[in-house]
């Protein structure tokens, strides 16, 4: 009985959770960077702060096994 009182008390606090939103910023911010690989099978980007300045840098994997960094 407990476990039924525990469970039906979970869903009832759960019903206000949201999940995550997304949201599309790309125009807001003037970035029209995308990728265009078509003869290889890389693709990808990733967003980490590599020069440490406190942004994130973009870099995207290249074909000859280089990262190009934005």
């Amino acid at each position: 009985m407990i476990k039924v009182i525990w469970t039906i008390l979970f869903l009832i606090c759960s019903l206000g959770l949201a999940g995550q939103k997304l949201i599309d910023v790309i125009a807001n911010h003037d970035i029209n960077e995308h990728q265009n690989f078509t003869f290889t099978n890389v693709n990808g980007m990733s967003f980490f702060d590599f020069d440490e300045d406190g942004w994130d840098d973009l870099t995207y994997p290249m074909e000859n096994d280089s990262i190009l960094i934005l």
